[in-house]
């Protein structure tokens, strides 16, 4: 088991590549497609064989076995990867960052290494950090 915590809530990969959240969702940090508050574990539904997660802020993305990346929550930079920033209640697939080996999340973008050896980031960029040449 592997866990994540971000702002005010905390997921799980389970051994059988389920993810479970847990804690506040005013910001559907828990990607279970609700805004109710969760004291307990709960599964985020038609989400499974997933590798990694990673949990910053009020952002969830994960990995999935075939090196797709899906992502929820909050997404006022961008973080989520779908193109917007609206705030997403359930996983949604990121475009281009497959496959995806591994991830990680700053507060306010995220970057995957691909199998081609180079690494693809979404986000906020006010610091530099996508690594694109642009501020």
């Amino acid at each position: 088991m592997e866990l994540s915590a971000g702002d005010y809530a905390t997921c799980a990969l389970r051994r059988d590549e389920s993810v479970w959240c847990w804690g506040w969702n005013a910001e559907r940090a828990l990607g279970d497609g609700t805004t109710l508050w969760r004291t307990t574990p709960a599964p985020v539904p038609n989400l499974m064989h997933v590798t990694q997660i990673h949990r910053v802020g009020e952002t969830t993305c994960v990995v999935l076995t075939d090196g797709s990346v899906r992502c929820w929550g909050g997404n006022q930079f961008g973080t989520v990867g779908d193109g917007s920033y609206e705030t997403r209640l359930s996983p949604v697939s990121v475009l281009g960052a497959e496959p995806a080996l591994a991830i990680a999340m700053g507060q306010y973008h995220t970057c995957v290494a691909l199998a081609d050896g180079t690494a693809r980031c979404w986000g906020d960029n006010s610091q530099g950090q996508l690594g694109d040449g642009k501020l």
